[in-house]
């Protein structure tokens, strides 16, 4: 579950970041994540927090909603980004407290913390692979319905692949190609 944590967190927060800007996409995420920390820990068994993180969490509550609805021109408040930004700051807790259960296992640090993120960004490719999966069935759909006939998407997709297929070494190898064209078969 920490690695889920790490993978909303960052898509979450840059999500936020694009809806409200950096300042208050931070500020909401930094005042949601000590509360949803303290949250998922009393669930998972820890002792409830005392009197005066109570106290500081009210301050804390306050000040971010008189930022957030206070009518400063300005910031930029837009719903979808505070739901982001909260979201976001649930996540980093989430991870955080999944970090804190590994550690207290024993084990290496740097091992520990390692595999929340391998584990995120390996969630975060396939994500991202599955998108681009998506993406590339729906256009070719909406090209094969679009098109009158077979031969017309056939060279759509010719026309599409053919400066990709010279770009790369299944003609000529890189040491035959002009020096941009190398380049850009190397990437």
């Amino acid at each position: 579950w920490g690695a889920t944590g790490v993978a909303v967190y960052q898509s979450m927060f840059f999500a936020a970041t694009m809806s409200t800007g950096v300042a208050m996409a931070s500020l909401v995420t930094i005042g949601a994540s000590p509360v949803a920390s303290r949250a998922i820990g009393w669930t998972r068994g820890r002792p409830r927090p005392p009197r005066l993180w109570w106290v500081a969490t009210a301050v804390l509550g306050s000040g971010v909603t008189v930022l957030v609805v206070g009518g400063y021109s300005d910031l930029n408040v837009e719903p979808t980004g505070l739901i982001a930004a909260v979201t976001a700051g649930v996540a980093y807790a989430a991870y955080t407290e999944a970090g804190a259960e590994l550690l207290a296992t024993g084990g290496p640090p740097t091992a520990a913390m390692a595999t929340l993120f391998l584990g995120g960004g390996l969630l975060l490719v396939l994500i991202t692979l599955l998108l681009l999966v998506f993406a590339v069935t729906g256009l070719s759909l909406g090209l094969a319905f679009a098109l009158p006939g077979h031969i017309e998407l056939i060279a759509v997709i010719f026309v599409a692949n053919l400066p990709l297929l010279f770009a790369s070494t299944a003609l000529a190898p890189i040491s035959f190609m002009p020096t941009w064209l190398g380049w850009l078969a190397a990437l």
